[in-house]
């Protein structure tokens, strides 16, 4: 609190004290007054003093008034003195404030003069170290460039000795290159007549290279017409061979086989032995004509013939089966309709022959080595004009009812009333691409368990390579339309051996279904051996799905029976050589065969 509000709340209590006091006063006398002068003052003294009172009342009351106007001036003063002193206050203490940050920037700025000092001196003693290093190495380059001076300075007396003696002998030299240009000249002149007997020469080579190109293309015609002439020779020994060929093939020795077990083998000659439970002893023979016998225990002798076109034992490789039939495959080229067929019992090598294993350059089967062979004389065929569409199908037959192996899921389609199917066909242009399909297919095919294997193809699989071809190479042109059907058809087991295997009813049900569509094949491939006019194609959907390749005059057959080395299959080995054989003693009737020209 300031000296003017003490005095002034001083001089306020003191007033106040006053005014307290004189009524005080005042009022004692009233009380005491009467009392003192009762007798004597009796009617004056009450008049007198209530009107003096009223005057000293009046007096105080204007005081009072105006102390309290006083003392509100002085509170109004008060307040802005305060107010007044807040904002001197606030300016000191900005000004405080302003006063340590220009210290703050005064020191910031020194500190920062410091350091700058301090990177000039260090960065003139940089200067002078590097300058004093620079005079040093420029010291160090004169003397350098000083003593190489004196040294082109030797060099180049030693080089104007030289150049004298060089150039002395370079006269010599010129002159000498006068003379021979002379000479050269003069030859010259004497080439120039040569050239225009050269030139005249020249002109008759040519007029003979135009002649040995005219002769170059009658020659690459007469080389297509002698790769004609070559398919229709090729053909024409099929057809002396037989267009329809039986072969014979016994199943590679699998390691899981008992060596004692195996009876079936290949001996000299191309004779085939098997002895069974009964001791039987069946010889079989690719040579027409040859007699084959039968040994049956107490000294009976039988004697039966089976004819087949070649024999291959277990020791042949699939590159060697694949040799006997590769001119057969590449017919499909020059228009013809193949069929193979691989026949026999479950377990005896049909999938191992038509497909081996497709990863294995010497395990592939027939059919990766005949797309293989194909695109490779497609290929050849190209560069002689021709032109090639190659379309794939795939389907299996099972239980009677066709599948589409190229579609997606578990489609089927199926063979209505009037026969009518088509397939999904599609076009490829290279070997990846079949392969793909192939393996596609595989995975789509119904296998099932079955008393003999484990795991064996219970349907026949078609696999159909259809090529179109064509080339202008020929007086007209000519299109051709070819087609491979490699068949693997399902196990032909008997029903009596399925009627003790587990779930018998539904496997007796396949057998029989397989052992039909079998039938019908060897009914119709001998209807066409003997060139019957009525073919019983329609009594199975496998012969139908076959009829165009089996009926055109363009058909070339082949099956394959295929032989279980093992005497537990030796009776059944014997049925498939039986029904192999009944297609192969057909009598074939004179017949030519035609390529399928497109339409």
């Amino acid at each position: 609190m300031s000296n003017f509000d003490a005095n002034r709340e001083s001089f306020l209590s003191k007033t106040k004290r006053f005014i307290n006091e004189s009524k005080v006063k005042r009022s004692r006398d009233q009380v005491f007054e009467p009392m003192t002068n009762q007798e004597e003052d009796k009617e004056n003294k009450p008049i007198l003093a209530k009107s003096s009172f009223k005057k000293l009342d009046s007096g105080m009351q204007d005081l009072i008034e105006h102390i309290e106007a006083t003392n509100k001036k002085y509170k109004k003063a008060d307040e802005e003195l305060k107010k007044k002193s807040k904002n001197l206050e606030r300016k000191n203490a900005k000004l405080k404030e302003f006063s340590e940050m220009e210290k703050q920037l005064q020191l910031t700025k020194i500190k920062r003069l410091k350091l700058m000092i301090e990177k000039e001196r260090k960065r003139a003693e940089e200067s002078h170290s590097l300058l004093q290093r620079s005079i040093q190495q420029r010291d160090e380059v004169v003397v350098k460039v000083e003593d190489q001076r004196k040294k082109n300075i030797q060099k180049k007396a030693e080089y104007e000795r030289k150049f004298h003696t060089e150039f002395s002998t370079l006269q010599a030299e010129v002159q000498s290159l006068k003379n021979k240009r002379e000479k050269v000249r003069h030859k010259y002149e004497l080439n120039q007549e040569a050239i225009k007997e050269i030139e005249s020469d020249v002109r008759e080579y040519k007029t003979n290279i135009n002649q040995m190109k005219t002769e170059m293309a009658v020659m690459q015609e007469n080389d297509f017409q002698l790769s004609l002439y070559q398919k229709l020779l090729r053909n024409k020994i099929h057809e002396l061979k037989g267009n329809i060929r039986v072969f014979c093939r016994i199943r590679p020795v699998l390691e899981s086989d008992d060596p004692d077990d195996i009876v079936c083998k290949l001996g000299v000659n191309q004779v085939m032995k098997i002895r069974n439970f009964h001791n039987l002893e069946v010889n079989t023979s690719s040579f027409i004509g040859k007699e084959i016998s039968q040994k049956v225990s107490r000294n009976s002798i039988a004697r039966q013939t089976f004819e087949f076109d070649a024999i291959f034992g277990a020791e042949s490789t699939q590159e060697e089966f694949f040799k006997e039939i590769h001119h057969l495959v590449l017919s499909a080229l020059d228009g013809y309709k193949v069929c193979i067929f691989a026949y026999g019992q479950t377990g005896s090598g049909k999938t191992h022959t038509m497909e081996g294993d497709i990863e294995s350059e010497e395990d592939r089967g027939i059919i990766p080595r005949a797309i293989e062979a194909l695109f490779e004389n497609i290929t050849k065929m190209e560069e002689l004009g021709w032109e090639f569409k190659i379309k794939v199908s795939f389907q299996e037959i099972y239980l009677d009812e066709v599948r589409d192996l190229l579609l997606t899921g578990n489609s089927m389609k199926q063979i209505n009333k009037a026969m009518k199917y088509e397939p999904t066909i599609v076009e490829v242009d290279k070997i990846e691409t079949v392969l793909y399909l192939l393996n596609t297919a595989k995975h789509n095919r119904s296998v099932a368990e079955t008393s003999a294997n484990a795991r064996s193809s219970r349907s026949h699989s078609i696999f159909q390579l259809l090529v179109e071809s064509r080339t202008d190479s020929v007086i007209g042109g000519k299109e051709l339309n070819g087609a491979i059907n490699l068949i693997d058809l399902a196990g032909s087991e008997r029903i009596h051996k399925i009627a003790n295997a587990k779930n018998n009813k539904e496997r007796k049900k396949e057998s029989t279904e397989i052992n039909k569509s079998l039938t019908s094949l060897r009914d119709v491939i001998t209807s066409l051996k003997n060139r019957d006019k009525f073919v019983p194609y329609r009594n199975s959907k496998l012969t139908y799905l076959l009829q165009p390749h089996l009926s055109a005059k363009s058909a070339k057959t082949l099956m394959i029976v295929n032989a279980s080395p093992l005497a537990c299959h030796a009776s059944e080995t014997i049925n498939s050589l039986k029904f192999a054989s009944q297609v192969n003693s057909c009598i074939m009737k004179d017949g030519k065969l035609t390529p399928s020209f497109k339409k």
